[in-house]
């Protein structure tokens, strides 16, 4: 294209082939010129859906739900979380994700890991950094590196519970993992329904990066700090409980017991 566009701009007439060539050219500029400028009017309209009252947040909500489910998206999401939630069942079968393999597979499996994942990671990074239109090696490679990256997670966090240092370290994610479920539906209504729209605190499109970075870190905290509460109290979250009980059509109980009789030191409700 760029030989063609020089070629005319000299003043030498196109062949049919190149006229050809130029036309879709000038029609793709068109299609994507009007994309850009419709995305640019839809982030207008929502950003002033979503500072304005309830009602303009409430269709700005249901209009961005219909979109999805429009585009069968929800269909790809429920596939896509299926499809990886499967290879975490397989990674438990194997015994994986239970730190029963050697330290010396864990350190090859961060090892091979982390070098495929960080190096997709750094490509798509400095690809996305164009800002230009592609095509783009990460529209491929994304998946394989976010695998990649949470196996390597995985690898190292078995690495740090084999020693005292990194069990201890790690002992507050413990509560987390235990909850996890009540601390996703958490963070979805704190930001959803608390922080940014227009009827709760209104912070919607006015912080940079670097005050939303600090804000995620402090929400996770404070869930970190409630969780490590909530179990000291009660053996299942919330939410675990909820679904739990509808699973086994019962309702389950969810306080700590009380424990029974003496207990001496090294006993197995002490360990």
């Amino acid at each position: 294209m760029a030989a063609i566009e020089a070629k005319v701009a000299a003043g030498t007439k196109p062949t049919a082939e190149e006229r050809k060539v130029l036309k879709d050219k000038a029609e793709r500029d068109k299609k994507r010129a009007e994309a850009r400028a419709k995305s640019h009017n839809d982030i207008a309209a929502e950003d002033k859906a979503r500072k304005g009252t309830f009602i303009t947040w409430a269709h700005a909500q249901w209009g961005s739900f219909l979109d999805i489910e429009s585009q069968f998206l929800e269909i790809l999401f429920v596939w896509e979380a299926a499809s990886v939630m499967l290879i975490g069942a397989a990674l438990y079968k194997l015994g994986i994700l239970q730190g029963r393999r050697s330290r010396r597979f864990y350190v090859w499996t961060a090892l091979i890991a982390y070098a495929v994942g960080i190096t997709l990671r750094v490509i798509g990074a400095s690809e996305q950094m164009e800002f230009g239109n592609g095509p783009y090696t990460f529209w491929a490679s994304y998946e394989f590196a976010r695998q990649a990256m949470t196996l390597g997670h995985v690898a190292l966090i078995n690495l740090l519970v084999s020693s005292a240092v990194g069990a201890r370290l790690l002992r507050p994610f413990v509560a987390a993992g235990r909850t996890a479920l009540s601390i996703y539906i958490a963070q979805t209504l704190i930001c959803l329904w608390v922080l940014y729209p227009p009827f709760m605190l209104g912070l919607y499109g006015k912080m940079t990066w670097g005050p939303l970075m600090v804000t995620a870190f402090l929400i996770n905290a404070a869930l970190l700090i409630g969780a490590n509460v909530w179990v000291r109290h009660f053996d299942i979250a919330p939410v675990e409980w909820a679904w739990r009980s509808l699973v086994e059509r019962r309702v389950l109980p969810w306080r700590k017991r009380a424990r029974v009789g003496p207990q001496v030191e090294g006993s197995p409700a002490l360990a």
